[in-house]
């Protein structure tokens, strides 16, 4: 099967392949930087741990056994699960997954190793596809059918009775359909309901038909969880190998598939090898078919027009049924991880998850009758069955709108009740990792080179022998028999007077086999001949029968392999700065225990199988990869899938494989012979010292956004690449400083558009200071406008005192809009005011202004939703005008509006900041182009997105270099009507919808030193008879009227009197707090 890991085999948030930081893997990956939720579990600290699960304190690894005995095997490896088990989960992972490539993008449902969109069909892959599904699937199908057998049979009298009783009591209460989904629930919610609900029993002892004992059809119960009891050497084996003879035995699949014909290495078959030697199996079975039709009177081959087309489309066809398959095995697996999880994935969230589902649908069944199902199913039936057109042109629709919607449904189901929920290929490779995480990687599982015992199972704890039979209606004696039957059922007893005689056929098939052991034998030699004169495929076949006395001691970090058929070695490295993989010829094992020194003094440093580090000037690899550069893993076959197969019959020797790794720059790398072959890739595969290379991001806009989001991006080089494009000269976007005349203005520099900010601002000033500039705080002082209609948040003003009715029921209205803000928030504050009552000078002259100052929407404001006001007026951390005295129910100054004089601060030069900045990030790696902007999108996708660059040629925004550029990720911090206009007819209705309803004004802005327009048209002092007096309110305001006469405010704003609805609002540049006006 070929997948795909998700950021490398581990990391999941980038492209390719690039080093890890110097820290250690829990700080990695135990956080929310860590590549996938399986690096995050690996390396989480758990509650109950095994021996690979402790820190070992090894400069390089810690070999817990990888050349051991299994007895001498420290358990658990893993806390929560049995070696056994382990070993039986990596056995079919070695299966299951020869192919690994790096992708581009995050993994969904936070998982990696999922399976790539290109995967191609191979007999050989359906094979392994089809006995998963029998080992899945098949296996739990019919084990589900034989529970359900056991409980139709009466057998067990009291269960049986229950189920019925409980069954036809919901039935005459019409709560048939609450009670199974109900059953469901508690199924899928408490795990020891299982137990007894349906009671464990071995497949092998239970009829399918009648429920009752049978004896098992291998003979003897010998395996618990196979449907044969077939003995096995180590626990998993004997459905393995039943999954085996089940796809051998299936006739429609053909030879193809019971070979296992690979498209690992397709130039093995060079002429004159052992391949090309030997018939085509395939070619066989068609010959042999094409012969008797002949002789049945048939028109034969050279007439027949259907074999080419149906054999094509056969082969077309099987791509998606194996894909079908797969889905099929990987969600069957992924509920039995939610039903039963395993450490160290969660325990009972994911139960919690499914059972919260069917919940609604339990409520809901209360309410519908049996009647309304019926109608709703013969519904659904009619419409399959004769609305064709309107499904065609429902498909259709949704293939133009949304073209992959297939595979967001896919992507859907994964990231939302299966999310987090493993395959049994992904839990594998979070065991293995976590062993990568404390540099003790986890031993291969043991090989079964001898026979298993054919003895039968001794009582399990888990099996009562007594609750046994009972359960399936047999005495102690019968049960004992059929675990143990005296002649197998499948085997017809021989006459014992009569000796087996061997058959000619036998004879003749003996001949051949020793004929072709000595033609095997003999093309082997010519391959070192041939490997001496230069040929490269004979070079990649020697080694690969290896003499069992040839084969050294073994990893974890040191594995014997061949380059161009010479003899060398593979080891991992994790002590260097750059973890990595090599080749080196000469192999250095546990007996190498010399240190040699070069003549310059200087140590080369090699891993060896007992995890210590061995150094001497002699190392000298012939190819060297970091682990991190690594983008593709595959296995290659040591032969030609023909050459496996006469290998395997007439010498009955294991073929030795090998790798091919490739590099992000596309360099193979390829080492035949591993004798680990398949603990090597695993140990590649899975490597906490790899992650992938950076997601290319592109931010468009280097305003305050654009700058903000490259810089945080930065903070994370193993994860991101980033590139800003501004269409200006300049950083900033609207922040920006100009130019004056210091000896006229007494100012160097203004601030344009952005004059300062309030503490509420606090990240923004943390930028300031990180960059080495500083704020500088002032006090607020605003003047809204001139005469009659004059007021201040300084000092209590005559127009406060016209308008304290307003005010106080504005406290009010304050207080509904906190209680009902979910409400409010739809309500514009035009309509709000309206609403209420107030006098319209109250909305235009003090509440439109006061907004417009703090939000800078100009005369947008009457738009602006009312829960704003209640943030701006009533809270304490964001609101400008909150008066803590005003909060205080001692103190009665309802009839104040804006009673303090809020802190702010003055910002520095932006222009000089943001060229700061910019140095800062180029510096940081982040890639800022300016001058430059985005033309449009060309195209996006799950592989990212194309986007055509325009370089700007001096003033001009037309002509200018264009370029076609690709990123992973796309960043809008612009403008909203750019962001549309760049998304142009990529943009979903979604996106056209939010960024389509953001409205436009056109503001106006002079910079001018005109004193005598402010004095015309601005309070700009303190003036007595705009004062109201403590006897006209019935308040003390005599300390802020005291305030009052240094009023010199930063601000002035007013509606025009012509046009109320129209706003002017000036500010005072605050380079040095206050410009003093020179000029006319």
């Amino acid at each position: 099967m070929s997948t795909t890991e998700d950021a490398d085999p581990v990391s999941t948030h980038a492209s390719s392949i690039i080093p890890l930081p110097a820290t250690s893997p829990a700080q990695k990956y135990g956080s929310a930087n860590a590549p996938s939720d399986s690096h995050a579990l690996a390396a989480a600290d758990q509650d109950v741990k095994g021996a690979a699960q402790f820190d070992h304190d090894h400069k390089e690894v810690k070999d817990l056994g990888w050349n051991d005995p299994t007895d001498q095997i420290p358990k658990p490896l893993v806390g929560g699960l049995s070696n056994d088990d382990l070993w039986t989960l990596i056995r079919r992972f070695n299966k299951q997954i020869y192919h690994v490539k790096a992708m581009p993008r995050a993994p969904p449902g936070g998982l990696d190793l999922n399976i790539a969109d290109d995967d191609e069909f191979s007999p050989d892959k359906f094979r392994s596809t089809l006995e998963r599904l029998y080992m899945t699937v098949i296996v739990g199908v019919i084990a589900g059918s034989k529970h359900i057998a056991r409980l139709r049979s009466w057998n067990e009298r009291k269960r049986t009775g229950a189920f019925c009783a409980v069954y036809f009591l919901a039935w005459l209460l019409d709560l048939v359909v609450p009670l199974l989904v109900g059953f469901l629930i508690t199924l899928i919610a408490f795990p020891k309901s299982r137990r007894y609900l349906f009671p464990p029993t071995p497949l092998a002892l239970v009829d399918a038909s009648t429920g009752k004992l049978q004896e098992p059809p291998a003979g003897v119960l010998a395996s618990k969880g196979s449907l044969t009891g077939a003995p096995e050497k180590h626990e998993g084996e004997a459905i393995e190998q039943e999954a085996s003879n089940f796809v051998s035995s299936i006739a429609a699949i053909g030879i193809n598939s019971a070979t296992g014909q690979h498209p690992e290495n397709p130039k093995q078959d060079e002429e004159g090898t052992i391949d090309t030697k030997v018939p085509d199996p395939s070619s066989v079975a068609i010959k042999a078919t094409e012969a008797k039709d002949k002789a049945a009177g048939g028109t034969g081959k050279k007439h027949d027009k259907t074999k080419e087309p149906m054999q094509n489309a056969m082969w077309s066809k099987m791509r998606p049924v194996m894909h079908g398959i797969e889905s099929i095995s990987d969600t069957w697996e992924r509920f039995g991880n939610a039903l039963s999880p395993t450490p160290p994935f969660p325990q009972n969230a994911p139960r919690t998850r499914l059972a919260a589902i069917l919940v609604p649908i339990l409520l809901g069944s209360l309410f519908v009758n049996s009647y309304m199902i019926i109608k709703g199913a013969g519904f659904g039936f009619g419409f399959t069955f004769f609305g064709q057109p309107v499904i065609d042109r429902g498909v259709k629709l949704l293939n133009r709108k949304f073209p992959h919607w297939q595979k967001l449904l896919e992507l859907r189901k994964r990231s939302t009740i299966l999310k987090g929920i493993p395959t049994n290929a992904q839990l594998t490779i979070t065991l293995l990792r976590i062993g990568e995480a404390n540099k003790a990687p986890i031993p291969p599982p043991p090989r079964s080179d001898s026979a298993p015992s054919s003895g039968a199972i001794t009582p399990h704890s888990e099996y009562d022998h007594a609750e046994l039979s009972e359960g399936l209606d047999a005495t102690q004696e019968e049960l004992a028999r059929a675990i143990r039957p005296s002649t197998p059922p499948h085997v017809t007893k021989p006459a014992a007077e009569k000796p087996e005689k061997k058959k000619a056929s036998s004879k003749v098939l003996g001949f051949f086999k020793s004929t072709t052991k000595t033609g095997v034998a003999t093309a082997l030699s010519t391959d070192k001949i041939k490997a001496q004169v230069g040929s490269e495929h004979a070079k990649q076949r020697l080694g690969i029968l290896p003499k069992e006395k040839e084969i050294p001691p073994m990893g974890p970090v040191d594995f014997p392999a061949r380059m161009h058929g010479k003899k060398g070695s593979i080891y991992i490295t994790t002590s260097a700065v750059t973890p990595c993989v090599s080749f080196a010829f000469k192999s250095k094992s546990d007996q190498v225990k010399e240190i040699m020194s070069s003549d310059n003094g200087e140590k080369q440093t090699v891993a060896t199988t007992s995890g210590e580090a061995l150094e001497g000037p002699d190392l000298k690899p012939v190819w060297t990869v970091a682990i991190n550069e690594i983008k593709e893993v595959r296995k290659l076959g040591g032969l030609g899938w023909k050459g496996k197969l006469i290998v395997g019959w007439a010498l009955e020797k294991t073929v030795t494989d090998g790798l091919e790794i490739i590099d992000r720059r596309g360099n193979k790398y390829v080492a035949t012979a591993i004798t680990l072959r398949e603990e090597l890739f695993n140990r590649l595969i899975v490597g906490y010292s790899i992650t992938m290379a950076p997601k290319k991001i592109l931010v468009v806009g280097a305003g305050a956004a654009g700058m903000s989001c490259a810089h945080h991006l930065s903070n994370h080089p193993d994860l991101f690449e980033v590139t800003v494009l501004e269409s200006t000269s300049s950083c900033g976007g609207q922040a920006f400083s100009i130019p004056l005349d210091e000896s006229r203005h007494g100012a160097s520099w203004l601030n344009q558009g952005v004059q300062g900010g309030s503490h509420i601002f606090r990240h923004t000033f943390s930028m300031f200071r990180s960059q080495g500039y500083d704020v500088h705080p002032v006090n607020l002082q605003i003047s809204f406008g001139k005469g009659r209609h004059f007021w201040t948040n300084v000092f209590p003003t005559v127009f406060h005192e016209e308008h304290e009715k307003d005010i106080k029921k504005f406290r009010k209205v304050l207080k509904i809009i906190k209680w009902f803000s979910l409400i409010f928030v739809f309500v514009p504050i035009k309509v709000l005011l309206k609403l209420f009552g107030f006098s319209k000078e109250f909305g235009e002259y003090m509440i439109m202004p006061s907004l417009a100052l703090f939000l800078g929407t100009g005369n947008a404001t009457p738009e602006v939703n009312s829960v704003i006001l209640e943030r701006l007026y009533g809270s304490p951390t964001v609101g400008m005008w909150y008066d803590p005295e005003t909060a205080d129910k001692s103190k009665k100054k309802e009839g104040v509006l804006s009673g303090n004089n809020p802190d702010m601060v003055v910002f520095p030069n932006l222009s000089e900041f943001y060229e700061t900045w910019r140095k800062s990030l180029v510096g940081r790696r982040v890639n800022i182009r300016l001058n430059t902007e985005v033309v449009k999108i060309l195209e996006r996708g799950k592989k990212g997105v194309k986007v055509l660059v325009r370089r700007k040629e001096g003033k001009s925004s037309i002509g200018g270099e264009e370029t076609v550029e690709e990123y992973d990720e796309l960043v809008f911090a612009c403008l909203a009507d750019t962001a549309k206009r760049i998304l142009g007819k990529q943009a979903t209705w979604r996106e056209r919808f939010i960024l389509g309803n953001t409205k436009w004004s056109d503001d106006v802005t002079v910079t001018h030193w005109d004193s005598s327009y402010m004095e015309k048209h601005y309070t700009n002092h303190f003036d007595e008879e705009q004062v109201t007096t403590a006897s006209k309110t019935g308040r003390d305001d005599s300390v802020r009227i005291a305030q009052g006469k240094e009023f010199s405010p930063m601000y002035y704003i007013k509606p025009y009197d012509q046009e109320p609805d129209k706003l002017e609002m000036i500010s005072i540049p605050l380079s040095y707090k206050i410009l003093v006006f020179r000029g006319s």
